[in-house]
This record gives C-alpha cells, structure tokens and sequence, in this order.
C-alpha cells in the first residue's frame, strides 16, 4: 500500500497540501494518515509547510515506474496524469481495466489543446477506476456511465447543470464538483463529503436523511438528523434565504460557515441548542437584522464572526456564552449599541467592533470583562465617549480607537490599565487633551496621537511612561510645545513630530533620551533652532529635518552625535551655513542637503567623515564651489550635486574618492570644465552642462564606467575616443548636443556598450567603426538632420535590435544591409520624406516585429512588406496619402491608422466607408486565418501574451460609427450581451470588441473590462478580464479594434461558459467612448470570408 501512495505522490500530488491529500486517498479506502508517515521516516517524501514533497528524482523515478508498466500505450497503465496521455487513449479506444486514476489540471494556453466533445462515455472501461481528479478541461460526457468502483470524484468547473442519469457510482465516499454549474445533486447514499463551493447555481440539495455517514457537507432540504457532521460549509450560497431546523440530534457539529450569505434573513431559533458548535460564521451575511438567542445550551461556542452584517440592527444579549473567546463586529454599521457584558463573559479575549459607524455608545458593563486582551472601536465615528475602564479589565494590552473623530475626551480611569501595552488614537480629531498617563501605566510601550489635529496639549505625566517606547505625535498641528522628557522615559527610541507645523520649540530636555534611536521633525515649519544635542543621546541614529523652511541654524553640539547615521535636512532652505562636522560623528552615512536653496559654502570639516556613503546636494543653487574632499573621506559612494546652477568648479581632490561610483552634475550650467575621475567611476552624469566645451581625456580611462550621460551640453564640440579601456560602458547619452558633428572612432571590440543616443545632434555620418559595437541592443539617431548616410556595413551589428530613423530629413539612402540585420526587432522610420523614393528593396528581415511608417508620404505600401513574416505591429498614423492597407502579412497584430483619411476599400475601390469597416475587417479576419493556417490539431488560437493586462490584438482607424458587422452594437461606453446557447463551442475564437472615441488623451490609453455572469437569479459576476491598449495617442473621429482570445478567456475565467457578459471601455483625459460594439467571432465565418475573398481575387483576373 506504501507503494502506491509513493506512485500517486509522484505522479500527481507533489507540492500539494498534506492533510487534502489524506482526505483524498483515504476517501479512496487507503490509510493514507500512516503510510504517509512511513514514506516521511524511509525520507521518500518530506513535508514542509504542510505540502507533500519529493525529491525531482524519486518523482522522475515513480512516474517512470508507471510508464514502465505498458512503455507504448498509456492506456494499460495504472495512473494518468498528461492530458495528451488521456486524449489519445480515448480517440484510439484502448482505454483498459488496469488505469485506477487520472488527475488531469490543465490550462487552455498550454500547446496541444484538444477536444473532448467527441468521447460518449470516455470512462466506462476503466472498470478499476478509483480517482478521478479534473480542473478546467471539458469533457461534456464525461460522467455518463462512470465506473461502478470509482470512490472520489473531483471536477472543478464542470459545466453541466445536473449529473446524467447513468452516474451511478455505487461505491462514491468523496464528491467534489467546486465551480460547476450544476443545479441538481444526485443523492449518493455512501456520501462522506461534499464539496459545491462556489457552485452558484445550484437550487436543491438531496434529502439528507439517507446521508448517514456524511461527515464534511461544503455547500438544503433537512439535515437535522446527520448526528456525525462535524462541519458544515455554505460559504457564498448567495441564494440562501434562510436554515432549516438545527435539531439536538446534530450532536457532532462544531464548525457552521455561512460566510458571505449574502441573502439570508435569518437564523433559526434552533441554533442555541447545539451544545458543541465552537465556531459560527456569519461574516458578510448582509440581510441580516438580528440573531435568536444564544443560550446557555451553546457551551462550547468559542468564536462567533459577524463581520460586515452591515443590516444587522441589534444582538440578542448573550453575556451567557461563557467560553466565548472572540466576538467579530467589524463593520456592523447598522448597530447603534451593545447589550450588557456580564461577568459571565469570563473567555472573552478579543472585542472587534472596528467600522460601526454608528455604534453611539459602549455599555458600562464592558469593564467586567476581566480576560479582555484587545479592544478594538477604530472608525467608531459616532463614539463621543467611553466608559470607565476599571481595574477590573487587568488583560487589556491593546485599545484601538484609530479614527473616532468624535471621541472629545478619554476618561480618565485609562491611567489604570496597567497592561495595557498599546494605545491607538490616531486621527481623533475632535481629542484637545488627554487625561493623566500615572506610574500605574507599567506597561505602555505605543502611544499613537497622530493627525489629533486639535490636541493643544500633552500632559506633563507622559513623562513618567518608563516603558514608552514609540510615541507618535505626527500631524498634531495645534501642538506649539512639548513637556518635559525626563529620564524616567528611559525606554522612549522613536519619537515622531513630522508635520507638527506650529511646533516652536523642542523642550531641552530632549537631550536626556539616552535610548531615543529616531526623532523624526519633518515639516515642523515653525522651529527656527533646536536645542543642545548632547553626548547623552548616544543613541540617536536617524534625524530627521526635512522641510523645516524657517530651521536658521543648527546646534554645534550636533558634531558629537558619535551614533548618528543619517542626518536629512532636505529643503531647509534658511540654512546658509553648517556647522562643523567632527571626527567625533563617526556613524554618518547619509548627509541630505538637497533643496538648502540659500546654503552658502560646507564647512572642510565634511572631509573628516570617513563613514560617509551619500552626500546628496541636489538643487543648492547658491553654493559656488566645494571644499576639498580629502582620501579620509574613503567611503563616499555617491555624490548628487545636480542643479547647483552657481557652482563654477570642482574641487580638484574628488578624483581621489576611490570609492566613488556615482557622481551627478546634471544642471551645473556654470560649470565649464571637469577634473581628473578616479578609475573607480560607474555612472557619470552630466545632463544640461550648457557651457561645458569639452569633456577630459582621462574619462576614457574608466574602466568600469556603465552609464555616461552628456544630455542636453549643447556646447559640446567633440567627444573623446571610446577605447577598450572603457570595457564596463553599457550606455552612452548625447542626445540633445547641438554642436556635436563627429563621433570618433571607436577603438577596439566593445563587448558592453548597448545604448546609443546621438538623438539632435548635428553628426553628419556614423564612425565605419561601428561594426566594433558588438552588443549594441539600441541606435537612437532621432532628429539628426545633418545625418547623410549610414555606413555600409551596418549587418555586422548581431545584436542591434532598435534602430530610430526618424526625422532624418537629409538621410539619402537606406543601405540593403540594414534588412540583413539578423536581428532587428524595431525599426521607426516617422517623418522620413525620402523613404518613398528608396522603397523597400531587398527587404529580407525576418525579425523585424514593430515597423513605425508614421507621417510618411506613401500612397500604398510596398509589397515588399508582405515579406516580413515576423511582423506583429505596423504604425501608418498620420499617413494622409495611403489609399490601401491591403498589401499586410497575416502575423500582424496591431494596426494605428489613425488620420489616415485617403483609406480605400481595395485598388479599384472608393473612398474608406466607416459604416461598413471593410479595412478593419479584412485585416481582423487575415490575422484570425492566419491563426487557423498555423493551428495543429484542434488548436484555436496562439498562446497568451506574457502581459496578461495587454491586448494581443488591435486595430486603430478612423472612423465615425461603429462597423455594421459587429453583431451587436449600442451608444454608450458600456454593453450587456446575453449569450446564445452552446456559445462557447470548440469553435469559438474569441470576441471582436470595438469602440469609437471622441476627445483627446495621450497618456492613459484605451481599457476594456469584460465581466462573465453566471447566476441568472442575482446576476452575480463570477469573472473579469481587463486589458487596454497604451503608449498611443488617441482622438476624435477614430474606432477601435480589439480582438479577446480564446486563450486569455479561458485564463480569467475558468470554465469559460457563462449565460452573459458586460463590456465596459474607459478612457482618460478628455477622451470619451461614444459607441460600442462586440462580435463572437467562429472559425466557420473566418474559413467563409477567406473563400469569399479567394473568389473574388479569382473574378478579377478573370
């Protein structure tokens, strides 16, 4: 028996989760409990975080025992878990009595899909079957005439609405049919479990009665006498109004889940009889007005979740559960006050009452409940007060009171909990001071005041808090002092006042907080200075004082802050000075002064800091130049001085920061030269050096320089030769160097470099050495219009996958060469007046994927173009001369024909008629034959893309009305479809999807959400798919193609049937989405047009 639970491990339930195994096999009449225990002592298997696992080679090993078993044909095996195993031992009828399981889990998207619908009675002779495990494949006969000894039977998704007349499985334990259609059950009398999950149609459940050993129902005529249920599961029965009886002969039942019942009006009274029930569940049970009784007789009742009963008007009292340990009333918003919590409530650890906004007061007997550990009223907005908390309540650690906004005070017997450890009032809007924190507060260790934006005051007493650990004080913005800290606070380490705006002044005994680790006093915009920082804070790590616009100085004590580590005093713009930096601040590793718009000069002593990784400088526009950076400065990585528009030199000692990697002067318009650069160097920035004339010769000596970047120095004249020395280089920016007419040429093999931007710049030709460039990925000469030519041996980049051509306006030719790069992807060619001259010839390129033809002359594409069998997105917008988009490879997915306004039907045809969509159409449908063309088997249609948020399809025209043969159609953003019968057929390909535009948007694209309905009753939405199309201008006057695939439809939804669906199309900006229209498309249509079209090209040769 071992060895057959090892083969079934490794042929089906590897990585899968222990105890759903156990139950599984041992529903298949196996010890499954013991002998999985045996594999784990022989280490055969090994379970960790409670899945099942073997090693890759025993699992290779039992699955090619099995294979062993009939090496050439699958069906005299004794397990099957391939799906192409299955299908063929169906068409070919071998199936024999030695297969015993089947656990098929399979993906539309996968390769080689096949179709089931032609099998009658595909099990019927695998006489020994006794698993059959099946998630999301369509076998629509596959239970007629199932084997006699089957004994568990799963089918996720099963799509019938009831199970055929010829199911009878005399010996079936387990049913497990979560996702299905199914409306009717058939009643099985040996039945231990069931699993309707989610089946959100089903109507009826069996009589019960006959159910003897049922132990596990999931998802109801009576089932008062099953006296062995154990658990009863009806989550999400959205059409459940209401229980049967709950008899005392329900003795066993300790589990009751009606999460998310959503229609049930009641509770039958009968449920304070079951003495052992420990958990009852009634989260998101939303018609829900109140509860029966929860008598004494419920003594085992330990967790009772009423969570989002948001109609739940009052509860019944029940201070008689005296074994309640959690009660769950988060989000009953209909409440407005709680019965009485007597101390017979002697369990009860945990109170939720977070979100009832309407809950107006707490009953006085909530200080009785001695064990309560967690109190929780956040968002309790109609809360004015509380109660008295007496020392009764001696568990309490944690009290939430977040976001009562009308909570005026706190009643002062607070300052005798002594446990409780955590104290939540943050965004209690309406507090303007708090009661007396005593001694008696042991325990303390979080105070949360943040957003008390009224609070004037802190008591003096918060000093006496020993164990205060985190006090949060954020946003206070009526607090102008604080009080004492003492050094009885000897436990504080993080203390927040980040937006205390009208904050004057920090007490000086801040100085004694000898464990404080973080004071944070971010944008308290009113401190001009700050106390003694003394040695005794030695363990402030992070100060924080970042937008403290009126901060005019800084302590000189700060330099003995030996601990401090980060030091932010970003857009202190009052600052004009520092003071000095001692050896003493030995921890400093970050110094943000970004925004110190006035800071004059930095004190030498900055070069002491050894420790120092970061020192940031952005946008400091009044510093003129930089104090030397000594070698003792041996750690500095990165120094930011972007924007400092008045610094007219660099200190030439940064060239001996040898552990300098990133170095900015992006902005430095006064800066007219650079020094020396350590060897170290990775990433030089340099953008907007509008007076720099040339760059030193010693940059082509940086060996392990990756990113230099000279945008926008439009003075630049000429550019040092890139040498083999420069082996790390991966990408180079000039774009926008105005003056630059010559790239030298490159000197070696460059085995790194794969970006180059030369975009507006004035080169007239490209270095023949080009051909070194070995990994060059990306060539952008965008907008070079003194470009005359492009060398001749432009094949010899291997790896160019994006060449950008356009707005070469002098460009003469397009060598042949450039169609041999074996590797090009994308080549944009917008704005190119002389490319219709050139055409295409010796087009070759079997690469290309993306083609950009945009604002080009051309009347009608070069045939040449049909060549290009990779091509997947053709971009014509703005071509107002193209007559025909006819001349197009099949592989093309995407089409931007916006503005196209000369678009003709065929060669012999009129003007483009936006009523019948003939273009989009003829396209649509030659990229759908093309699908067909390449299919295998029953295969219909390509794999899924990798963004599943991206459409694989689309066509953008223009046009005024929907196409007429988009079958259904309607003026709004938005269309609800009922589906015909048998839709969703082995011939279905997907939905056309279209939608015509009005207004502008360039930035956040077209979307489209397509909802599945399943529940005809409650039109509850099982699935969506979301996609949209994005980096496209959009307008007015233009349609929209998209096409859904069958693939990405089965991937969302997952038995891809359903009676509805609801597409929705949203847009941004200024855009609006006029009309809409959808079209199932069939490959019967598809095979019909191309014939269509066959005969059509045949007459007019004729």
């Amino acid at each position: 028996m071992q060895r057959k639970i090892f083969l079934d491990i490794a042929c089906f339930f590897q990585g899968k989760t222990k105890d759903r195994v156990i139950e599984i096999l041992e529903n298949c009449d196996v010890n499954a409990k013991i002998d999985i225990r045996v594999l784990i002592d022989k280490s055969l298997v090994t379970i960790e975080n409670g899945k099942l696992w073997m090693h890759d080679l025993l699992q290779e090993m039992g699955r090619e025992i099995v294979r062993q078993e009939s090496p050439e044909e699958p069906g005299e095996r004794s397990r099957l878990w391939l799906r192409e195993d299955l299908f063929n031992v169906l068409k070919k009828d071998t199936a024999t009595k030695a297969i015993q399981a089947i656990v098929l889990k399979s993906h539309i998207w996968e390769d080689g899909y096949q179709n089931f619908e032609a099998f009658h009675e595909p099990f019927s002779k695998m006489c020994n079957l006794r698993l059959l495990i099946i998630h999301d494949v369509q076998i629509p006969n596959g239970l007629n005439h199932v084997p006699d000894d089957l004994r568990y039977l799963e089918w996720f998704s099963y799509s019938s609405r009831c199970l055929p007349s010829s199911f009878q499985p005399k010996e079936l334990i387990g049913l497990n049919l979560r996702y299905s259609g199914i409306k009717y059950l058939w009643e099985g009398r040996k039945l231990k479990c069931i699993n309707l999950r989610d089946s959100n149609s089903l109507i009826e459940t069996p009589d019960f009665t006959g159910f003897r050993d049922l132990s596990n129902l999931i998802e109801i005529h009576p089932f008062g006498q099953l006296r062995r249920l154990v658990e009863l599961d009806l989550q999400f029965c959205q059409s459940l109004t209401n229980l049967p009886s709950m008899t005392t002969e329900m003795e066993s039942l300790k589990i009751l889940n009606l999460r998310g019942c959503s229609n049930l009006i009641e509770i039958h009274p009968s449920i304070g009889q079951l003495r052992r029930l420990v958990n009852l569940d009634l989260q998101d049970c939303q018609s829900l007005t109140n509860l029966p009784s929860m008598t004494t007789e419920m003594e085992s009742l330990t967790i009772l979740n009423l969570r989002g009963c948001s109609n739940l008007i009052e509860i019944h009292p029940f201070g008689q559960l005296r074994r309640l340990v959690e009660l769950d009333l988060q989000f009953c918003q209909s409440l407005t006050n709680l019965p009485s919590m007597t101390t017979e409530m002697e369990s009860l650890k945990i109170l939720n009452l977070r979100g009832c906004r309407n809950l107006i007061e707490i009953h006085p007997s909530i200080g009785q409940l001695r064990r309560l550990v967690e109190l929780d009223l956040a968002f309790c907005q109609s809360l004015t007060n509380l109660p008295s908390m007496t020392t009764e309540m001696e568990s309490l650690k944690i009290l939430n009171l977040r976001g009562c906004s009308n909570l005026i005070e706190i009643h002062p017997s607070i300052g005798q909990l002594r446990r409780l450890v955590n104290l939540d009032l943050a965004f209690c809007q309406s507090l303007t001071n708090l009661p007396s924190m005593t001694t008696e507060m042991e325990s303390l260790k979080i105070l949360n005041l943040r957003g008390c934006s009224n609070l004037i005051e802190i008591h003096p007493s918060i000093g006496q808090l020993r164990r205060l650990v985190n006090l949060d004080l954020q946003d206070c913005q009526s607090l102008t002092n604080l009080p004492s800290m003492t050094t009885e606070m000897e436990s504080l380490k993080i203390l927040n006042l980040s937006g205390c705006s009208n904050l004057i002044e920090i007490h000086p005994s801040i100085g004694q907080l000898r464990r404080l680790v973080e004071l944070d006093l971010q944008c308290c915009q009113s401190l001009t200075n700050l106390p003694s920082m003394t040695t005794e804070m030695e363990s402030l790590k992070i100060l924080n004082l970042r937008g403290c616009s009126n901060l005019i100085e800084i302590h000189p004590s700060i330099g003995q802050l030996r601990r401090l580590v980060n030091l932010d005093l970003q857009d202190c713009q009052s600052l004009t000075n520092l003071p000095s930096m001692t050896t003493e601040m030995e921890s400093l590793t970050i110094l943000n002064l970004r925004g110190c718009s006035n800071l004059i000069e930095i004190h030498p002593s900055i070069g002491q800091l050894r420790r120092l990784v970061h020192l940031d400088l952005q946008d400091c526009q009044s510093l003129t130049n930089l104090p030397s950076m000594t070698t003792e400065m041996e750690s500095l990585t990165i120094l930011n001085l972007r924007g400092c528009s008045d610094l007219i030199e660099i200190h030439p000692s940064i060239g001996q920061l040898r552990r300098l990697v990133n170095l900015v002067l992006e902005g430095c318009q006064s800066l007219t030269n650079l020094p020396c650069m350590n060897n170290e160097m990775e990433s030089l920035v340099l953008r907007g050096f509008s007076n720099l004339v040339e760059i030193h010769p010693s940059i082509g000596q940086l060996k392990r320089l990756v990113h230099l970047d000279l945008k926008d120095c439009r003075s630049l004249t000429n550019f040092p030769s890139i040498t083999t020395e420069m082996q790390s280089l991966k990408t180079l920016n000039l774009t926008g160097c105005l003056k630059l007419r010559n790239i030298s040429e490159f000197k070696g093999i460059l085995k790194s470099l794969s970006t180059v931007n030369l975009v507006r710049t004035a080169i007239e030709k490209l270095p023949s050495s080009i051909d070194c460039l070995t990994a060059l990925h990306t060539l952008n000469l965008e907008d070079c219009k003194n470009l005359k030519c492009l060398p001749s041996n432009m094949d010899s980049l291997g790896s160019l996958e994006i060449l950008v051509l356009s707005r070469c306006s002098k460009l003469a030719n397009l060598p042949e060469t450039v169609w041999k790069m074996r590797c090009l992807k994308k080549l944009y060619l917008t704005e190119t007046s002389w490319l219709e001259g050139i055409g295409f010839n010796g087009i070759i390129s079997s690469s290309l994927q993306y083609l950009t033809l945009s604002r080009t002359s051309f009347v009608s594409l070069p045939r040449s173009i049909s060549q290009l069998s990779n091509l997947e997105t053709l971009d014509l917008s703005h071509c107002l001369y193209l007559r025909s988009l006819l001349e197009l490879p099949s592989t093309v997915k995407s089409i931007n024909a916006q503005e196209c306004y000369s678009l003709q039907l065929s060669h012999n045809g009129g003007r483009y008629d936006e009523s019948s969509g003939r273009v989009a159409h003829t396209i649509f449908h030659r990229y759908l034959q093309g699908l067909l063309c390449r299919k295998t088997g029953n295969e219909t249609s390509t794999k899924r893309t990798e963004n599943k948020y991206r459409i694989e399809f689309q066509i953008i025209i223009p046009g005024n009305s929907i196409p007429s043969w988009l079958t259904y159609q309607r003026s709004s953003n938005s269309i609800t479809i009922e589906l015909p019968p048998n839709w969703c057929n082995s011939t279905w390909m997907g939905f056309a999807l279209c939608a015509r535009m009005d207004g502008y948007d360039s930035f956040n694209g077209l979307k489209a959400r397509v909802r599945a309905f399943r529940d005809q009753c409650h039109e509850w939405p099982h699935d969506y798919y979301a996609f949209g199309i994005f980096d496209t201008i959009f307008g007015s006057g233009q349609i929209c193609l998209m096409y859904l695939s069958r693939d990405d439809w089965f991937a969302q939804v997952p038995n891809g049937e359903c009676s509805k669906i609801e597409v929705v199309f949203g847009a941004g900006g200024s855009l609006k989405v006029l009309e809409c229209g959808v079209r199932l498309v069939y490959e019967q249509e598809v095979k019909e047009f191309n014939q269509t079209i066959a005969q059509c090209g045949s007459n007019n040769t004729d």
